[in-house]
């Protein structure tokens, strides 16, 4: 039992309250849990804001298995 909000487990509104981690993030290797914005890409979790950080848009699409182009005259 906690020594502060006297509940087992700790109430959501306790300083001692840790959030059920629902994935781990690959980036961060912090929790990702409720309320929190994340993308699985094959079988891998991201949070939206580490995946933003450390990818280019173009990255994330080829990871997402799709392929850019650039436009040339002839085509």
């Amino acid at each position: 039992m906690c020594e502060i909000c006297r509940h087992s487990p700790c109430h959501s509104q306790c300083p001692n309250y840790e959030p059920r981690a629902f994935y781990i993030c690959d980036i961060c290797g912090d929790p990702i849990v409720a309320e929190d914005e994340f993308v699985e890409i094959d079988d891998k979790y991201y949070h939206i804001d580490c995946l933003n950080d450390n990818y280019t848009p173009s990255e994330i699409l080829e990871m997402l298995g799709i392929s850019t182009r650039i436009a040339m005259e002839d085509d």
